[in-house]
């Protein structure tokens, strides 16, 4: 028959074991470096309690209670222990900012550790036991602990609460687990388990208030990740209207008034320079063309004055003239409910998806649709391209991931089909 201690250590492991994978995944995802040191520290637990519980456990589950005796090796785990804890909170709550004392008696405190832990690894190797050493070392590790959680208590911020709860819980079952080895008692009288089992509890305990914690400051983080994107972003487009004005306004004033100038002189220009003179004013008139069409595509007059619709129909009309592409633009449904930023972005993505096509899918046809339906809005650009393999990475150039970069910034999603000299359909949808 299974024992409850085999039973408690397999739910506990996996338990543990998964949340270790868990935040693994948000560390190579997030680069948060606390999400490291608890994962560490939760490694260092599962290794510890399958090696020197678990494994014994099931091996022994059928014989007499045997007391647990603690060796150097127990003591190396434990201290690894505490050094991935503490430095898990000094980056969870910010200590080095919000409380610059306790940071620095966690690094002391980690230095301490990390010297106790190369001491009982020497007496491991060299086979050197003692009990004496062992109270010693929690006498001297445990107090700190303790203060530890007592000053996390005295932070008044909402994350600081949810590590005092968690750690409170860690440090209660660790007390108690100290306390039953020491006094060598039965645990099997008391409970049938092992003397482990309240420290176990106190881990996942912790376990599941800090990940509770860790959910909310990752949502967090990524609330401001998102807020600083679309001020970044406001900033480019209030950067891109105004040089575009001051182009317009500015230099295009300016070049309209020297050709003014030099109409006014026409008469008086000989007939010997009538021929470079209509060249300069030829030049003239293509830089103005060009100046016009740079202040366009920075920020279209017709997107500021009557939306996304009208500017995009401009877009494709301008195409249209150069008669080399035809583009289509149908549009299904009113946006005029569309908020200014949201238009400046999808403005972006019709761009840069419709110079890929021209630049290196060499479309000679390109069809851009935008419909309007009540769970937000959905934007197709189809062309009859050269089309690209969508398995490899030759699609991936820097144009498409602006694309999927703004994508993200409105909180949508895209399917891209391309067939090989066929053709390439995106289609984009946008929530409302």
């Amino acid at each position: 028959m299974i024992s409850f201690d085999v039973i408690f250590n397999c739910i506990y492991l996996s338990a543990l074991g998964y949340q270790v994978l868990y935040f693994l995944v948000q560390y190579v995802v997030l680069k948060r470096m606390e999400l490291f040191y608890y994962s560490m520290f939760l490694l260092t637990a599962v290794m510890y309690y399958t090696i020197f519980v678990f494994l014994p456990v099931v091996n022994h589950h059928h014989e007499p209670f045997h007391k647990l005796v603690l060796t150097s090796i127990h003591m190396v785990f434990m201290l690894l222990l505490n050094i991935f804890y503490v430095q898990f909170l000094t980056c969870y709550l910010d200590l080095h900012k919000e409380k610059p004392i306790l940071y620095h008696l966690i690094r002391y405190y980690t230095w301490f550790n990390l010297a106790l832990t190369i001491i009982f690894l020497l007496m491991s190797i060299l086979h050197i036991e003692s009990k004496v050493i062992f109270i010693v070392a929690s006498l001297l590790t445990m107090p700190v602990n303790i203060f530890v959680m007592i000053v996390v208590w005295r932070i008044k911020t909402f994350y600081a609460r949810v590590a005092a709860y968690g750690i409170t819980c860690a440090v209660v079952g660790e007390l108690l687990c100290h306390l039953l080895i020491h006094l060598e008692t039965n645990t099997y009288n008391l409970y049938n388990g092992n003397a482990y089992v309240p420290a176990q509890i106190g881990v996942m305990l912790d376990v599941f208030i800090l990940g509770y914690g860790l959910s909310l400051r990752t949502a967090e983080s990524d609330k401001k990740l998102v807020q600083i994107l679309q001020e970044n972003q406001q900033i480019i487009e209030t950067e891109r209207s105004r040089l575009a004005k001051d182009l317009h306004d500015g230099m295009g004033g300016l070049l309209s008034g020297i050709k003014l100038t030099l109409n006014s002189v026409a008469e008086n220009v000989t007939e010997k320079n009538t021929l470079l003179f209509n060249k300069a004013n030829n030049q003239l008139d293509i830089a103005i063309r060009e100046m016009r069409r740079m202040a366009h595509n920075m920020m279209p007059e017709a997107l500021l004055k009557f939306g996304l619709g009208e500017a995009t129909q401009d877009f494709c009309d301008g195409i249209n003239e150069g008669n080399l592409v035809k583009m289509k633009y149908i549009q299904i449904g009113s946006l005029q409910s569309l908020v200014k930023s949201t238009e400046i972005v999808l403005y972006r993505i019709i761009q840069e998806l419709t110079n890929n096509a021209l630049k290196h899918a060499i479309a000679k046809n390109i069809f851009i649709q935008i419909t309007k339906h009540p769970l937000g809005i959905s934007l197709t650009i189809e062309d009859d391209g050269n089309g690209f393999n969508t398995a490899s990475s030759a699609g991936n150039g820097q144009g498409l991931k602006n694309v999927q970069s703004r994508i993200e910034y409105l909180k949508g999603s895209y399917d891209i089909k391309s067939e090989i000299n066929i053709g390439t359909s995106i289609n984009i949808e946008i929530p409302v």
